[in-house]
């Protein structure tokens, strides 16, 4: 690899980049024509100085100067270019020229585009980071298995920030910026057979080929959960969608849900809901059905949980209704303390182990399809080895399993160990409740007929250079 543009000055764009790949399995260059090293590596003046060829070049560098930077990069056949300048067809006229440019620039070569105007990648397992944001400043989300794609940057580093948060790893988060070459299309064809990513979420702001993208995704869904925010959907965020991509966004809030609905897409709302149905969906299997059991040691939390799944959530949620085998077990379990009819009160008195069996019971239940617990770290009995318990049931059972977390200044921290122990916790009754409903939204989908197979020809994987005719075009 290679950072064009690497400073020697800590707290700019191109030092950042620098200090961030420096823990990546690879080789990496720095290039820069005013200074002899950089942090103890030496430093190149050109592309072309560079002892060895170049699979992936960071460009930090203004726009006006990329596209000669560029056009060496394709002299030299590096792999991938990752300009992270702004000012291209998100600008205007004049950035629209300068993109075009750029992409003349390239133009007969096999060097790839990932942008302009992006992030650019970050790959955990490959310590690969090319964010010129501080790490301490914008902390990155571990290794794991939901992969990021977002044609904003703000918004990848929020949704990263929010996964780092919560405990949920990622394969790779992914930046569009402009998409004058590389696209949503191309990475979901990347993910699909990518054996470390199991669910796929997206944020998008304009289609490139909105027919071509649900086309694809809905044979693609039948294998990977796939987790859709759309931006853009109001006419003043459509105009500032194409102010911020330098393309046009298209189609009532309506029309978009229920397209994206056809190409086996989950709609999240907004960030929170993105971050929180890729947790469940990597996390939990499908909801069969949609009856509910509800457990806590507070009755007040089984309470609103049961207005909510027979409110709010009615569509796709209902309480089960449990016989009276399993009542009487949970009684003898608790020594006639809890409130054994749906919703469970274990009650304060509960104990780690009445966790553990009251869900092992719950799990062999056929009244039941899925599990909705509320775990408060104030009762006494309760200690960390909950923690190990409730994941362990997570592992032994068929039926998801998510879990509420009321529990004030160790909410969060709470969150984190069960997402690092496999298990779906939410800091909200809502929010649990909801990827719950999620997980049925996943079931129904699954149970669509497949789709038929296209008679048309294959999407290539590496697609003709883009002409400067097309670059800043919007479909």
């Amino acid at each position: 690899m290679a950072v064009i543009g690497a400073s020697a000055h800590p707290g700019h764009l191109g030092y950042n980049i620098f200090r961030s790949l420096s823990s990546a399995r690879a080789r990496v260059y720095a290039v820069n024509r005013r200074v002899d090293s950089i942090e103890g590596h030496p430093a190149y003046r050109s592309i072309a100085e560079v002892p060895e060829r170049i699979d992936c070049a960071v460009i930090a560098i203004p726009a006006a100067a990329t596209p000669e930077v560029a056009k060496e990069c394709a002299e030299c056949g590096v792999g991938v270019i990752i300009p992270i300048a702004s000012g291209f067809s998100e600008g205007g006229p004049e950035g629209a020229k300068l993109e075009r440019e750029l992409c003349d620039a390239l133009a007969g070569s096999q060097t790839r585009l990932l942008g302009p105007n992006t992030l650019g990648v970050v790959v955990p397992h490959d310590g690969l980071d090319t964010l010129f944001l501080e790490r301490d400043r914008s902390p990155r989300p571990g290794e794991g298995s939901v992969a990021l794609i977002s044609q904003s940057g703000s918004v990848s580093v929020a949704l990263m920030e929010r996964f780092a948060e919560e405990g949920l790893g990622i394969s790779a988060a992914v930046g569009l910026g402009n998409r004058a070459d590389i696209d949503e299309l191309e990475l979901l064809e990347a993910f699909r057979d990518d054996p470390r990513t199991t669910v796929v979420s997206l944020y998008l702001e304009t289609f490139k080929d909105a027919r071509a993208l649900l086309t694809m995704s809905r044979p693609l869904s039948r294998a990977k959960p796939l987790v859709v925010l759309k931006g853009g959907l109001t006419a003043r965020g459509s105009a500032a969608a194409s102010s911020h991509t330098g393309r046009l966004a298209a189609g009532s809030p309506e029309v978009v849900r229920r397209a994206f609905w056809q190409g086996g897409w989950i709609v999240a709302d907004d960030e929170v809901e993105l971050t929180d149905f890729a947790k469940v969906l990597a996390l939990a299997p499908p909801l069969q059905g949609g009856r509910l059991a509800v457990v806590s040691s507070g009755g007040g939390y089984g309470v609103l949980a049961t207005d909510l799944i027979e409110g709010d959530f009615g569509d796709r949620l209902s309480m089960a209704t449990l016989g009276e085998p399993i009542q009487v077990r949970i009684e003898e379990l608790t020594g006639g303390l809890a409130a054994t009819a749906n919703p469970i009160d274990l009650t304060g008195s509960t104990q780690d182990s009445w966790y553990s069996e009251c869900l092992t019971l719950l799990q062999r239940e056929e009244s039941v399809d899925g599990i909705l617990a509320f775990v408060q770290f104030e009762p006494p009995g309760i200690t960390q080895a909950v923690y190990d318990l409730v994941a362990a049931r997570m592992r032994e059972s068929t039926k998801p399993l998510v879990l509420g977390v009321l529990a004030g200044s160790r909410t969060a921290e709470a969150v984190r160990e069960f997402a690092r122990r496999g298990v779906a916790a939410y800091p909200t009754i809502r929010r649990a409740i909801a990827s719950l409903a999620c997980l049925r939204e996943r079931s129904h989908l699954l149970a669509r007929p497949a789709p038929e197979a296209s008679s048309g020809p294959a999407r290539p994987r590496r697609r003709a250079r883009p002409s400067a005719k097309a670059a800043g075009t919007h479909g």
